[in-house]
C-alpha cells in the first residue's frame, strides 16, 4: 500500500507495517537427505503446528479489524 490504511493516522509510529498486505511465515532447512525420507513429513508437519498460534491470533485481530 502506499498510504497507512485508516483507521489508523498517517504518521502511525508502525505505518510502514501496516502498508503491507501480507505476511510469509516459512522455516527453512538447508538441502539434507533427511527431506527425500518419511521424516520430512513429520518436521513440516510441525512447522505448520508451531505457526497455527500465529495464525489464530492474526485471524482473531484481523478480523476485529473488518
Amino acid at each position: 500500500l502506499k498510504r497507512v490504511p485508516p483507521p489508523h493516522p498517517q504518521d502511525h509510529p508502525r505505518g510502514e507495517l501496516l502498508r503491507h498486505k501480507r505476511l510469509i511465515y516459512w522455516k527453512r532447512w538447508p538441502i539434507e537427505p533427511w527431506i527425500a525420507t518419511a521424516a520430512a513429513r513429520e518436521r513440516i508437519a510441525k512447522v505448520w503446528r508451531d505457526g497455527a498460534e500465529l495464525n489464530a491470533w492474526l485471524g482473531r485481530h484481523l478480523e476485529s479489524a473488518k
